[in-house]
């Protein structure tokens, strides 16, 4: 049964390691296509992405993987309040994410409809510290998520169910994100769902 708290989740696909020249990150632009800066300019420097220009509202870096049964993860060489990775996207108003509370030791998990943000779930105390790899991972209505590849937290929602859209949040301009991975498909980290390289 999927989502069971200390599941080991590894996720093999890196989509973007943001390994490349000093850039801003245009909406299809050059190598950084496929990246659409939905809130905010976001920009890649010594290797990490990161929100280039402060805002007011909650900055957000987002790309189609044709797939809403899927697992996405990134690095966060820095944590900052707010930071994580969002899931499930469909517009600014319509999107799930995970981000980072430092002063409690957790993560929260939160859905946000029609431009109203709900908070679901945190995953207890977590690590939260530089170099922490944060994700969620979806199978039907079922929302894991994914601290230091392993499972922390498990939902039941199907709310954005079909939405297919992932990437990265963050408020203010310290924190920094590196290897976006993502794995498509129902059957992703099959080994812990008991398909694929079972044991």
């Amino acid at each position: 049964m999927p989502g069971n708290v200390g599941e080991l989740v590894t996720i093999e696909r890196t989509l973007d390691s943001f390994d490349r020249p000093d850039q801003q990150l245009e909406v299809g632009g050059g190598v950084a296509e496929g990246w659409a800066p939905e809130i905010g300019a976001w920009a890649i420097s010594g290797g990490q992405a990161f929100p280039s220009e402060p805002t007011s509202e909650r900055s957000l870096l987002v790309r189609d993987l044709g797939q809403s049964d899927v697992a996405v993860q990134a690095e966060l060489s820095k944590v900052s309040h707010d930071a994580g990775v969002v899931f499930r996207y469909q517009d600014p108003s319509n999107y799930w994410a995970v981000v980072a509370a430092p002063y409690y030791g957790t993560w929260v998990l939160f859905k946000v409809l029609d431009g109203k943000e709900e908070v679901v779930a945190t995953t207890g105390l977590s690590e939260t510290s530089d170099g922490t790899t944060v994700g969620l991972r979806g199978d039907g209505d079922t929302i894991d998520v994914v601290v230091n590849e392993r499972v922390t937290a498990t939902v039941v929602d199907g709310a954005l169910r079909t939405a297919t859209k992932a990437g990265m949040t963050a408020q203010g301009t310290e924190p920094r994100f590196e290897n976006f991975k993502a794995d498509e498909g129902p059957s992703v980290a099959g080994e812990s769902r008991g398909g694929g390289q079972g044991r």
